[in-house]
């Protein structure tokens, strides 16, 4: 069964990010057009991101390869 792109019209982030160019670029423009500048929930630091990011890319990378979240 093939999926159409119709699909995910609702979805308003994925609009959003179809604005911009592909690729990490793209990711960067998005992020910082739509990010606010947030406090990480595991070392404090202050960084960019979405809205729903509780955590700064390096606490991030750190809890998925299996460190403590705390």
């Amino acid at each position: 069964m093939a999926i159409d792109d119709d699909d995910f019209e609702d979805d308003d982030e994925l609009e959003l990010f179809e604005d911009y160019e592909d690729g990490e670029i793209g990711y960067v423009r998005f992020l910082q057009a739509h990010g606010v500048e947030r406090t990480c929930a595991r070392c404090g630091a202050p960084f960019r991101g979405m809205p729903d990011y509780g955590h700064c890319n390096a606490c991030a990378d750190a809890i998925e390869a299996g460190h403590p979240v705390d």
